[in-house]
């Protein structure tokens, strides 16, 4: 049985959410640690290594309002309809779920909303 690939997003234990229309050309993910260096007399700089910090996952994909052939999603809604979700969910202070299935990534995390961009262009009328 082949793998679904897809990115979803939930909220409140998956009382609501949906799957993203369309696969984003990327998906980034990154964690730092949380070390500091210190400039020690007679020593010189030395760095004291801590636990790393949070993963961090970077999606950037389209909320479309044409039927495109790309769309991989089973249930597509309204563009508006997404953002509406996320600036809903964002504004709760409340985790949401992030699942990702890709051929190199598998996550299945609770999550926090740090930014959110959107924006339409000309040429693709509707399209977020």
């Amino acid at each position: 049985m082949a793998t679904r690939y897809g990115i979803w997003l939930s909220w409140n234990n998956q009382q609501e959410g949906f799957e993203l229309p369309i696969l984003p050309g990327e998906i980034g993910s990154g964690t730092s640690g949380d070390g500091a260096t210190y400039d020690v007399a007679g020593l010189g700089k030395i760095n004291v290594i801590k636990d790393r910090g949070l993963a961090e996952y970077t999606i950037e994909s389209l909320f479309p309002a044409q039927p495109y052939p790309f769309i991989t999603a089973s249930v597509v809604l309204e563009p508006k309809a997404y953002v509406d979700y996320i600036m809903r969910w964002w504004e709760t202070k409340r985790p949401i779920r992030l699942t990702a299935v890709t051929a190199t990534m598998e996550v299945n995390t609770p999550a926090s909303i740090e930014s959110f961009e959107w924006k339409e262009k000309a040429g693709a009328p509707g399209d977020i």
